[in-house]
Protein backbone atom coordinates (compact mmCIF):
# COMPACT_ATOMS: atom_id res chain seq x y z
CA UNK A 1 0.00 0.00 0.00
CA UNK A 2 1.56 3.59 -1.50
CA UNK A 3 1.19 6.19 1.65
CA UNK A 4 1.95 10.16 0.92
CA UNK A 5 5.80 10.27 0.14
CA UNK A 6 7.73 11.98 2.43
CA UNK A 7 8.61 14.84 1.01
CA UNK A 8 4.75 16.40 1.01
CA UNK A 9 4.85 15.32 5.04
CA UNK A 10 7.75 18.14 5.24
CA UNK A 11 9.10 20.24 3.20
CA UNK A 12 12.59 19.76 3.98
CA UNK A 13 12.72 16.58 1.97
CA UNK A 14 11.88 18.21 -0.87
CA UNK A 15 14.00 20.97 -0.26
CA UNK A 16 16.92 18.61 -0.24
CA UNK A 17 16.21 17.36 -3.40
CA UNK A 18 16.08 20.48 -5.09
CA UNK A 19 19.23 21.62 -3.36
CA UNK A 20 20.91 18.38 -4.24
CA UNK A 21 20.14 19.79 -7.77
CA UNK A 22 20.71 23.50 -8.05
CA UNK A 23 23.15 23.94 -5.04
CA UNK A 24 26.00 26.00 -6.08
CA UNK A 25 29.39 24.78 -5.11
CA UNK A 26 31.37 27.11 -2.48
CA UNK A 27 35.63 26.82 -1.73
CA UNK A 28 34.28 25.16 1.56
CA UNK A 29 32.25 22.61 -0.10
CA UNK A 30 35.11 21.66 -2.59
CA UNK A 31 37.77 21.48 0.04
CA UNK A 32 35.33 19.35 1.90
CA UNK A 33 34.39 16.64 -0.79
CA UNK A 34 38.10 16.15 -1.68
CA UNK A 35 38.71 15.06 2.13
CA UNK A 36 35.31 13.01 2.30
CA UNK A 37 36.19 11.21 -1.33
CA UNK A 38 40.15 10.12 0.16
CA UNK A 39 38.63 8.60 3.41
CA UNK A 40 35.44 7.32 1.86
CA UNK A 41 37.48 5.60 -0.99
CA UNK A 42 40.11 3.77 1.69
CA UNK A 43 39.71 0.40 2.51
CA UNK A 44 39.30 -0.70 6.14
CA UNK A 45 40.07 -3.80 7.70
CA UNK A 46 37.19 -2.88 10.20
CA UNK A 47 34.05 -1.28 9.74
CA UNK A 48 34.67 1.12 13.35
CA UNK A 49 37.69 2.13 11.14
CA UNK A 50 35.50 3.76 7.92
CA UNK A 51 32.96 5.28 10.90
CA UNK A 52 35.81 6.78 12.62
CA UNK A 53 37.37 8.24 9.43
CA UNK A 54 34.50 9.77 8.08
CA UNK A 55 32.93 10.68 11.18
CA UNK A 56 35.55 12.81 11.46
CA UNK A 57 35.08 14.62 8.14
CA UNK A 58 31.79 15.28 8.71
CA UNK A 59 32.42 17.13 11.73
CA UNK A 60 34.58 19.58 10.19
CA UNK A 61 31.62 20.16 7.62
CA UNK A 62 29.78 20.75 11.28
CA UNK A 63 27.79 17.79 10.37
CA UNK A 64 28.95 16.09 14.28
CA UNK A 65 27.64 12.28 14.54
CA UNK A 66 26.97 10.67 17.89
CA UNK A 67 28.67 7.06 17.02
CA UNK A 68 27.06 3.94 19.01
CA UNK A 69 24.30 5.80 20.46
CA UNK A 70 21.51 3.84 22.20
CA UNK A 71 18.12 4.07 21.37
CA UNK A 72 16.38 5.53 24.64
CA UNK A 73 14.47 2.84 26.62
CA UNK A 74 16.36 0.00 23.89
CA UNK A 75 18.78 -1.93 24.04
CA UNK A 76 19.37 -0.95 19.90
CA UNK A 77 22.37 0.79 19.46
CA UNK A 78 22.83 3.04 16.02
CA UNK A 79 26.17 3.27 14.58
CA UNK A 80 25.48 7.00 14.30
CA UNK A 81 22.80 9.67 15.37
CA UNK A 82 21.72 13.60 15.30
CA UNK A 83 19.17 14.26 17.95
CA UNK A 84 17.69 16.54 20.05
CA UNK A 85 15.90 16.46 23.53
CA UNK A 86 12.58 18.28 23.95
CA UNK A 87 9.89 17.31 26.64
CA UNK A 88 12.14 14.36 28.23
CA UNK A 89 12.06 12.77 24.88
CA UNK A 90 14.86 12.55 22.37
CA UNK A 91 14.09 13.32 19.19
CA UNK A 92 16.82 11.67 16.37
CA UNK A 93 16.96 13.88 13.18
CA UNK A 94 19.26 11.80 11.50
CA UNK A 95 20.45 8.57 12.23
CA UNK A 96 23.11 6.83 10.09
CA UNK A 97 23.63 3.08 9.29
CA UNK A 98 27.58 2.64 8.02
CA UNK A 99 28.84 -0.90 6.18
CA UNK A 100 32.12 -1.69 5.50
CA UNK A 101 31.93 -2.42 1.97
CA UNK A 102 29.17 -2.82 0.15
CA UNK A 103 27.34 -6.48 0.36
CA UNK A 104 29.85 -7.02 3.62
CA UNK A 105 27.23 -8.07 6.14
CA UNK A 106 23.91 -10.23 5.52
CA UNK A 107 21.60 -7.31 7.42
CA UNK A 108 20.71 -4.70 4.84
CA UNK A 109 21.98 -1.27 6.41
CA UNK A 110 18.17 0.65 4.89
CA UNK A 111 16.35 -1.45 6.53
CA UNK A 112 18.36 -1.39 9.63
CA UNK A 113 18.01 2.49 9.47
CA UNK A 114 14.78 2.27 9.55
CA UNK A 115 14.15 -0.04 12.17
CA UNK A 116 16.38 2.42 14.34
CA UNK A 117 13.90 5.21 13.41
CA UNK A 118 10.73 2.75 14.32
CA UNK A 119 12.58 1.68 17.79
CA UNK A 120 13.10 5.44 18.16
CA UNK A 121 9.75 6.78 18.12
CA UNK A 122 6.99 4.32 18.28
CA UNK A 123 6.63 4.50 22.13
CA UNK A 124 5.59 8.32 21.58
CA UNK A 125 4.86 8.78 18.25
CA UNK A 126 0.74 8.06 18.75
CA UNK A 127 1.06 10.54 21.22
CA UNK A 128 2.25 13.44 19.08
CA UNK A 129 0.18 12.93 15.95
CA UNK A 130 0.86 17.05 15.32
CA UNK A 131 4.21 16.23 14.29
CA UNK A 132 5.35 13.54 11.47
CA UNK A 133 8.65 12.90 13.44
CA UNK A 134 10.68 13.85 10.06
CA UNK A 135 14.12 12.09 10.51
CA UNK A 136 17.04 11.50 7.75
CA UNK A 137 17.88 8.09 6.98
CA UNK A 138 21.57 8.11 5.96
CA UNK A 139 23.40 5.25 4.40
CA UNK A 140 26.98 4.72 4.40
CA UNK A 141 28.74 1.37 2.85
CA UNK A 142 32.47 1.58 0.79
CA UNK A 143 32.30 4.93 -0.87
CA UNK A 144 29.20 5.38 -1.17
CA UNK A 145 26.08 7.21 0.48
CA UNK A 146 22.46 6.97 0.58
CA UNK A 147 19.98 9.46 1.41
CA UNK A 148 16.18 8.97 2.55
CA UNK A 149 13.35 10.57 4.16
CA UNK A 150 11.58 9.05 7.36
CA UNK A 151 8.34 10.16 8.67
CA UNK A 152 5.36 9.26 10.69
CA UNK A 153 1.45 8.87 9.00
CA UNK A 154 -0.47 6.06 10.51
CA UNK A 155 2.45 4.31 10.78
CA UNK A 156 6.31 4.71 10.13
CA UNK A 157 6.78 5.46 6.29
CA UNK A 158 10.34 6.11 4.15
CA UNK A 159 11.31 7.65 1.17
CA UNK A 160 14.50 7.29 -0.70
CA UNK A 161 15.88 10.87 -1.61
CA UNK A 162 18.79 9.63 -3.51
CA UNK A 163 21.01 7.24 -5.97
CA UNK A 164 23.84 5.73 -4.62
CA UNK A 165 26.44 8.97 -4.27
CA UNK A 166 29.83 7.52 -5.22
CA UNK A 167 32.94 9.00 -3.52
CA UNK A 168 35.02 7.14 -5.48
CA UNK A 169 35.70 9.22 -8.35
CA UNK A 170 38.50 10.16 -10.25
CA UNK A 171 40.34 13.78 -9.93
CA UNK A 172 39.21 14.64 -13.22
CA UNK A 173 35.62 13.63 -13.14
CA UNK A 174 33.97 16.99 -12.28
CA UNK A 175 30.17 15.48 -12.52
CA UNK A 176 30.42 13.36 -9.43
CA UNK A 177 32.52 16.10 -7.67
CA UNK A 178 29.92 18.09 -8.45
CA UNK A 179 26.87 15.81 -7.57
CA UNK A 180 28.86 14.78 -4.49
CA UNK A 181 28.95 18.36 -2.97
CA UNK A 182 25.71 19.46 -3.89
CA UNK A 183 24.04 16.54 -2.08
CA UNK A 184 26.54 17.07 1.51
CA UNK A 185 25.44 20.64 0.97
CA UNK A 186 21.69 19.82 0.84
CA UNK A 187 21.91 17.89 3.23
CA UNK A 188 23.70 20.17 5.70
CA UNK A 189 20.82 22.67 5.18
CA UNK A 190 17.95 20.23 5.61
CA UNK A 191 19.55 18.97 8.90
CA UNK A 192 19.68 22.45 10.16
CA UNK A 193 16.02 22.55 9.07
CA UNK A 194 15.02 19.50 11.11
CA UNK A 195 16.87 20.42 14.01
CA UNK A 196 14.72 23.69 14.11
CA UNK A 197 11.70 21.86 13.56
CA UNK A 198 12.14 19.59 16.29
CA UNK A 199 13.65 23.11 18.96
CA UNK A 200 10.66 24.86 17.76
CA UNK A 201 7.45 21.77 18.72
CA UNK A 202 5.15 22.97 20.95
CA UNK A 203 4.35 21.02 24.13
CA UNK A 204 2.61 17.88 23.98
CA UNK A 205 -1.02 19.08 24.45
CA UNK A 206 -0.77 21.14 21.42
CA UNK A 207 0.54 18.26 19.23
CA UNK A 208 -2.20 15.56 20.14
CA UNK A 209 -5.17 18.37 19.86
CA UNK A 210 -4.27 18.32 16.44
CA UNK A 211 -5.29 14.70 15.69
CA UNK A 212 -4.87 13.64 12.46
CA UNK A 213 -3.10 16.64 10.78
CA UNK A 214 -0.64 16.62 9.46
CA UNK A 215 0.26 12.86 9.89
CA UNK A 216 -2.89 12.09 7.22
CA UNK A 217 -2.23 14.76 5.13
CA UNK A 218 0.51 16.97 3.36
CA UNK A 219 2.09 20.06 5.18
CA UNK A 220 0.79 22.76 3.01
CA UNK A 221 -2.09 24.53 4.60
CA UNK A 222 -1.91 27.78 2.62
CA UNK A 223 -1.94 28.97 -0.96
CA UNK A 224 -1.81 32.09 -2.68
CA UNK A 225 -5.07 33.66 -4.51
CA UNK A 226 -4.81 33.63 -8.21
CA UNK A 227 -7.56 36.39 -7.81
CA UNK A 228 -5.53 38.78 -5.85
CA UNK A 229 -2.20 37.28 -4.79
CA UNK A 230 -4.10 37.01 -0.99
CA UNK A 231 -2.80 34.17 1.36
CA UNK A 232 -5.63 31.86 2.14
CA UNK A 233 -5.63 29.70 4.47
CA UNK A 234 -7.72 25.69 4.36
CA UNK A 235 -8.46 22.86 6.16
CA UNK A 236 -8.02 19.46 4.92
CA UNK A 237 -11.36 16.75 5.26
CA UNK A 238 -10.76 13.61 3.46
CA UNK A 239 -8.26 11.56 1.25
CA UNK A 240 -10.01 10.79 -2.44
CA UNK A 241 -11.08 7.21 -1.95
CA UNK A 242 -10.97 5.33 -5.31
CA UNK A 243 -11.71 0.93 -5.31
CA UNK A 244 -12.57 0.92 -1.62
CA UNK A 245 -9.92 2.54 0.02
CA UNK A 246 -7.55 5.47 0.01
CA UNK A 247 -6.62 6.71 -3.71
CA UNK A 248 -2.87 6.21 -4.79
CA UNK A 249 -3.42 9.75 -6.36
CA UNK A 250 -3.00 12.79 -4.31
CA UNK A 251 -6.03 14.23 -4.31
CA UNK A 252 -7.93 15.35 -1.12
CA UNK A 253 -10.77 17.17 -0.32
CA UNK A 254 -11.41 19.93 2.07
CA UNK A 255 -12.92 23.08 3.12
CA UNK A 256 -11.61 27.31 3.19
CA UNK A 257 -13.86 30.16 4.79
CA UNK A 258 -15.26 32.94 2.43
CA UNK A 259 -17.23 35.24 4.37
CA UNK A 260 -19.54 33.34 6.55
CA UNK A 261 -19.94 30.64 4.01
CA UNK A 262 -17.56 27.19 4.19
CA UNK A 263 -16.59 26.24 0.52
CA UNK A 264 -15.59 22.84 -0.51
CA UNK A 265 -12.12 22.39 -2.82
CA UNK A 266 -10.10 20.05 -4.06
CA UNK A 267 -6.10 19.73 -3.54
CA UNK A 268 -4.18 17.92 -5.89
CA UNK A 269 -0.64 17.62 -5.56
CA UNK A 270 0.99 16.20 -9.14
CA UNK A 271 4.60 16.57 -10.84
CA UNK A 272 2.66 17.34 -14.17
CA UNK A 273 0.49 19.86 -14.86
CA UNK A 274 -0.96 22.75 -16.88
CA UNK A 275 -2.01 25.98 -15.54
CA UNK A 276 -2.76 27.41 -18.33
CA UNK A 277 -4.83 24.95 -19.84
CA UNK A 278 -7.14 24.32 -16.98
CA UNK A 279 -7.50 28.13 -16.77
CA UNK A 280 -8.54 28.11 -20.29
CA UNK A 281 -11.17 25.60 -19.59
CA UNK A 282 -11.81 27.18 -15.97
CA UNK A 283 -12.49 30.41 -17.97
CA UNK A 284 -15.37 29.04 -20.69
CA UNK A 285 -17.23 27.61 -17.32
CA UNK A 286 -16.06 23.69 -18.10
CA UNK A 287 -13.64 22.89 -15.57
CA UNK A 288 -13.65 23.03 -11.69
CA UNK A 289 -12.30 26.84 -10.68
CA UNK A 290 -8.77 26.98 -10.32
CA UNK A 291 -8.27 29.21 -6.77
CA UNK A 292 -4.11 28.48 -6.62
CA UNK A 293 -1.44 27.02 -8.40
CA UNK A 294 1.87 26.61 -5.67
CA UNK A 295 5.18 25.44 -6.55
CA UNK A 296 6.30 23.21 -3.91
CA UNK A 297 10.20 22.10 -3.09
CA UNK A 298 10.75 17.89 -4.80
CA UNK A 299 9.29 18.81 -8.15
CA UNK A 300 5.79 19.05 -6.68
CA UNK A 301 3.00 21.06 -7.80
CA UNK A 302 -0.50 21.36 -5.70
CA UNK A 303 -3.39 22.54 -7.47
CA UNK A 304 -6.53 24.29 -5.63
CA UNK A 305 -9.83 24.16 -6.78
CA UNK A 306 -13.52 24.14 -6.08
CA UNK A 307 -14.85 20.97 -5.58
CA UNK A 308 -17.77 19.56 -7.74
CA UNK A 309 -20.64 18.71 -5.94
CA UNK A 310 -23.67 16.65 -7.84
CA UNK A 311 -21.29 15.38 -10.54
CA UNK A 312 -21.04 12.10 -11.75
CA UNK A 313 -18.17 10.89 -13.61
CA UNK A 314 -19.25 9.23 -17.07
CA UNK A 315 -17.38 6.00 -16.39
CA UNK A 316 -19.42 5.49 -13.75
CA UNK A 317 -22.76 5.79 -15.04
CA UNK A 318 -24.51 2.43 -15.76
CA UNK A 319 -23.57 1.22 -19.10
CA UNK A 320 -27.11 1.43 -20.12
CA UNK A 321 -27.33 5.40 -20.16
CA UNK A 322 -26.30 6.93 -22.85
CA UNK A 323 -25.43 10.46 -23.14
CA UNK A 324 -26.82 13.10 -25.98
CA UNK A 325 -24.69 13.74 -28.70
CA UNK A 326 -24.61 17.32 -28.13
CA UNK A 327 -22.86 16.64 -24.94
CA UNK A 328 -20.12 15.46 -27.08
CA UNK A 329 -20.34 18.35 -29.64
CA UNK A 330 -19.84 20.78 -26.70
CA UNK A 331 -17.03 19.12 -25.54
CA UNK A 332 -15.34 18.88 -28.42
CA UNK A 333 -16.12 22.56 -29.54
CA UNK A 334 -14.31 23.23 -26.25
CA UNK A 335 -11.60 21.33 -27.20
CA UNK A 336 -11.27 22.91 -30.09
CA UNK A 337 -11.06 26.48 -28.40
CA UNK A 338 -7.95 24.99 -26.46
CA UNK A 339 -6.54 23.80 -29.38
CA UNK A 340 -6.64 26.83 -30.81
CA UNK A 341 -4.15 28.28 -28.30
CA UNK A 342 -1.97 25.44 -28.83
CA UNK A 343 -2.42 23.32 -26.04
CA UNK A 344 -3.62 19.64 -25.39
CA UNK A 345 -5.42 18.13 -23.08
CA UNK A 346 -4.31 14.67 -23.59
CA UNK A 347 -6.23 12.26 -21.71
CA UNK A 348 -9.62 12.91 -22.32
CA UNK A 349 -11.61 9.44 -21.35
CA UNK A 350 -14.99 9.11 -19.37
CA UNK A 351 -13.18 9.34 -15.88
CA UNK A 352 -12.32 12.93 -16.60
CA UNK A 353 -15.48 14.15 -17.96
CA UNK A 354 -18.10 14.63 -15.37
CA UNK A 355 -21.57 15.31 -15.87
CA UNK A 356 -24.28 17.24 -13.76
CA UNK A 357 -26.35 15.14 -12.07
CA UNK A 358 -29.50 17.12 -12.72
CA UNK A 359 -28.44 17.96 -16.19
CA UNK A 360 -26.86 15.77 -18.21
CA UNK A 361 -26.23 18.15 -20.86
CA UNK A 362 -23.81 20.53 -18.04
CA UNK A 363 -20.28 19.08 -17.98
CA UNK A 364 -16.60 19.64 -16.45
CA UNK A 365 -13.16 18.45 -17.89
CA UNK A 366 -11.09 17.82 -15.45
CA UNK A 367 -7.53 16.24 -15.16
CA UNK A 368 -4.79 18.37 -16.78
CA UNK A 369 -1.46 16.16 -15.60
CA UNK A 370 -0.91 15.21 -19.01
CA UNK A 371 -1.82 18.39 -20.77
CA UNK A 372 0.77 21.24 -22.33
CA UNK A 373 1.58 22.98 -25.21
CA UNK A 374 0.83 20.70 -28.21
CA UNK A 375 3.83 18.41 -29.97
CA UNK A 376 5.84 19.72 -27.04
CA UNK A 377 4.57 17.93 -24.34
CA UNK A 378 5.08 14.13 -23.60
CA UNK A 379 3.31 11.03 -22.89
CA UNK A 380 4.52 10.36 -19.04
CA UNK A 381 5.65 6.96 -18.61
CA UNK A 382 3.34 3.78 -18.51
CA UNK A 383 0.83 4.74 -20.38
CA UNK A 384 -2.30 2.30 -20.01
CA UNK A 385 -3.52 1.64 -24.14
CA UNK A 386 -4.25 -2.02 -23.75
CA UNK A 387 -7.48 -1.49 -21.15
CA UNK A 388 -8.08 2.06 -22.66
CA UNK A 389 -8.46 2.87 -26.26
CA UNK A 390 -5.80 5.39 -27.82
CA UNK A 391 -4.32 6.41 -30.91
CA UNK A 392 -1.44 4.18 -32.08
CA UNK A 393 0.88 6.89 -31.41
CA UNK A 394 -0.04 8.01 -27.93
CA UNK A 395 2.77 5.99 -26.59
CA UNK A 396 5.69 6.60 -23.17
CA UNK A 397 7.83 9.97 -24.48
CA UNK A 398 5.99 10.36 -27.78
CA UNK A 399 4.58 13.86 -28.09
CA UNK A 400 0.87 15.02 -27.80
CA UNK A 401 -1.56 15.89 -30.71
CA UNK A 402 -4.09 17.70 -31.05
CA UNK A 403 -5.46 14.72 -33.23
CA UNK A 404 -5.05 12.35 -30.02
CA UNK A 405 -7.40 14.55 -28.05
CA UNK A 406 -10.13 14.16 -31.34
CA UNK A 407 -9.75 10.85 -31.62
CA UNK A 408 -10.34 9.68 -27.73
CA UNK A 409 -13.01 11.83 -28.17
CA UNK A 410 -14.13 10.01 -30.86
CA UNK A 411 -13.97 6.43 -29.23
CA UNK A 412 -16.11 7.80 -26.11
CA UNK A 413 -18.64 8.92 -28.84
CA UNK A 414 -18.56 5.52 -29.91
CA UNK A 415 -19.42 4.17 -26.77
CA UNK A 416 -21.07 6.15 -24.73
CA UNK A 417 -23.20 8.70 -27.36
CA UNK A 418 -26.99 8.02 -27.71
CA UNK A 419 -27.11 7.30 -32.03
Amino acid sequence: EETIPATLLHAAFGQFIDDSRTHTVTEEDNIFIGKLARVMSELYEYEHNRTDAVSEVLEGYHLRLRLNRKVQGTTYETDGDMSIDVNNRRHPYVIVEFKNEAASSNSEPYIQALMYYLQSTRTYAPSMSGSTLPCFMVVIFGPFIIFAGAVWTLRPAIQILSTPIAFNFHSTDSYNHITAARHMAAFRKAVRTLQRHYERLPPDSELVSKLSHPTIFPYPTTFTSLDDNSTIAFKYREHLEEDGGKSKRLIFFGTLDEGDAEVPICIKFVQDYSRDAHTHCANAGVSPRLRGFEQLPGGWYMAVMDRLVAYDVLADLPIDELIPRSVFDSIGKELGTLHARNLVHGDIRDTNILLKREDRTQFMIIDFDWAGVADVVRYPANVNYRDIERPHDARDGLPIKAAHDDAMLGFLIARKSQK
